[in-house]
């Protein structure tokens, strides 16, 4: 019943980052009062493949498959003009972390008084604490520094392949996993060359999207022109509670002076029909990626769509070309729910 999700290979394919619940490693030591398995999601790594023999059947833990808790530094944040100190990083939640590089994580992280934000872990700073890992924030809001800075949140970070930009995900929900609370969905970049500036307060991020009801997972294309994401039916003029698969151009013409082109050049790639035993609440395409074969001709995505020759609605591994010109086709079905595609250079994860 453990969540494992989220996965990112690291640059040399050695390691899969992912996040997993508090128990699943099992880690020590234990909250006797966590309770909750959906909160205080921790950050994992696994050896790449798993280390031999390979199992037929799940281990008991992750532990005994070669698994890595990161544990992390206690760690001071500039909020409000004043240092609040960290004190119980292990326990906040963590989630979507990626591989900067090697040595590099970054990942979001619950401080109480803003909302998440993005943090840089360092997996090899010698100065860090025995056990630990060192971290500090890439990107502070401005309202961070005042004495009412607002919750907004910072989530599903992905790097460009040549490191130099971050696209996340920003809004202002007063829960983070409860769309029903959030508003200003918008997708933001940050200039990789100015993170962790002055705490994160001198990083450059700024919108790549207006605001919309439902925005999430933007992704870049092999070569960085292009983003993919998914979105509601507002990105359209329209209404509905489904989502659909989008992708925009990357352009930061404009950029010094301010002066941006939000939505540069929105494409919708998915048109999902409706039958008769559909969901009410629509059909939700999310979690798109760019293939890496063939300077990515195809996105591969999630769907709720039903499948050929079933009934069932679980969600499933669907491509689609990257231009739209074809209706999309089932690429992975296990009959069970199928999560957070994950492209590498020959294969699916």
């Amino acid at each position: 019943g453990y969540h494992y999700l989220n996965p990112s290979v690291s640059p040399d394919g050695s390691r899969i980052l992912f996040t997993a619940d508090w128990w699943a490693l099992p880690a020590e030591p234990k909250d006797p009062g966590d309770v909750y398995y959906v909160n205080y999601r921790q950050m994992v790594i696994l050896p790449f493949p798993p280390l031999p023999p390979l199992p037929v059947e799940p281990e008991s833990d992750l532990a005994s498959q070669g698994a890595e808790l990161i544990k992390l530094q206690e760690v001071s944040v500039m909020i409000g003009g004043e240092p609040n100190l960290l004190l119980d990083v292990l326990n906040d939640d963590k989630g979507d972390p990626i591989w900067e590089d090697d040595e590099n994580v970054i990942f979001f992280l619950r401080v109480g008084r803003v909302g998440n934000r993005l943090f840089r872990a360092d997996l090899a700073d010698p100065t860090a604490q025995p056990g630990l890992t060192k971290i500090a924030p890439i990107f502070m809001e401005p309202t961070d520094a005042t004495t009412t800075p607002r919750q907004w949140q910072h989530m599903q970070p992905n790097l460009s392949r040549d490191g130099r930009w971050l696209v996340f995900m920003r809004s202002g929900c007063s829960i983070p996993d409860s769309l029903e609370t959030c508003t200003n969905l918008a997708i933001w970049a940050l200039d990789m060359s100015t993170a962790g500036a002055d705490g994160g307060y001198g990083a450059t991020a700024f919108p790549l999207t207006r605001e919309y009801s439902r925005i999430e997972r933007p992704r870049f294309s092999p070569d960085g022109s292009r983003i993919v994401f998914s979105g509601g039916m507002d990105l359209d003029g329209g209404n509905g509670s489904g989502t659909e698969i989008y992708t925009m151009a990357f352009d930061t013409t404009g950029l010094a002076a301010g002066e941006m082109v939000l939505d540069r050049d929105i494409d919708r790639v998915t048109y999902t029909s409706y039958s008769e035993g559909d969901p009410l609440t629509g059909v939700i395409n999310s979690d798109p990626c760019y293939s890496l074969d063939d300077d990515g001709r195809f996105i591969c995505f999630v769907s709720t769509r039903r499948a050929p020759t079933t009934t069932l609605h679980d969600r499933n591994i669907w491509r689609v070309p990257a231009d739209g010109s074809r209706e999309p086709e089932i690429y992975f079905f296990s009959r069970y729910d199928d999560l957070d595609p994950v492209m590498l250079e020959d294969c699916l994860l």
